[in-house]
């Protein structure tokens, strides 16, 4: 039984099978574990890879916020733009609507004399206009 026992074997069966067999087990759990150890090893390295990648992608959505921040700004001061030129084009319009019905009353209550007067007028004003542009 001593012997038995150095060789690893056990009282009751055959000593050779039976160590044959604790080897043949030891060594596939070996194995088993150097397999696992390299499974959780890999699942490591992808782990880590994906956390690097979700970092870059946190890094250029952080990048597209700020532009888009910056574009939604831009956009509000050109509304204000936009809308302040549209109140001060309103106005000249409707400046410009009476000053068009004023002329039309003045031209409709005078005479044809006093149109070619103001023609006659507004020519010589033309051409002294003229005359100093190019004297210079």
């Amino acid at each position: 039984t001593g012997l038995r026992r150095l060789r690893g074997g056990n009282d009751a069966g055959s000593p050779g099978r039976t160590s044959m067999a604790d080897i043949a087990q030891n060594q596939r759990n070996g194995e088993n574990g150097d397999f696992i150890q390299q499974q959780m090893d890999d699942q490591r390295n992808i782990m880590s890879d994906q956390d690097e990648t979700v970092d870059r992608l946190r890094v250029g959505v952080r990048r597209v916020k700020d532009h888009a921040v910056n574009i939604r700004d831009e956009l509000d001061t050109q509304e204000r733009i936009m809308t302040d030129l549209e109140a001060g084009m309103t106005q000249v319009q409707v400046k410009l609507e009476g000053v068009i019905k004023k002329v039309s009353h003045i031209l409709d209550n005078s005479s044809d004399r006093s149109k070619y007067i103001i023609i006659i007028i507004l020519f010589i004003v033309l051409l002294l206009l003229v005359f100093m542009l190019f004297s210079n």
